[in-house]
């Protein structure tokens, strides 16, 4: 059985208050691009892939996850480097945990293929 839940709230009088007022300062702040500093691409094709990703606005990550049950985390509280980074993850079962980024990691790609592989990366 499909469902299908259409909601409409209306505001009368507020909303036209706050477009008119904010307007030109809202599409200012969506429409500059300059402002741009992080960006990060996942795709993920299978099932029960997972990705958690924590980094400072400095980093650029793609992620490509091909199969099921691959997991991917990374975690960077600090950022101080331009970082752009490449997952590649194809088989069934396998995990990568990066910890961190040195100047070693600023542009790396990581590719895992396989099944129930593991790879942890620590950095200073």
């Amino acid at each position: 059985m499909l469902s299908v839940y259409f909601i409409t709230i209306g505001l009368s009088g507020y909303a036209q208050e706050l477009s008119d007022n904010n307007s030109a300062l809202i599409a200012a702040y969506f429409d500059n691009s300059s402002n741009v500093i992080s960006q990060t691409k996942i795709f993920q094709n299978g099932n029960y892939n997972t990705s958690f990703i924590q980094t400072s606005p400095k980093e650029n990550i793609n992620i490509y996850q091909e199969g099921s049950f691959n997991g991917y985390f990374f975690i960077s509280a600090y950022g101080k480097n331009d970082f752009n980074l490449n997952v590649i993850q194809q088989g069934k079962n396998n995990s990568i945990h990066i910890f961190g980024e040195n100047s070693l990691m600023k542009n790396a790609t990581i590719r895992q293929t396989g099944t129930n592989k593991d790879v942890i990366i620590t950095n200073n």
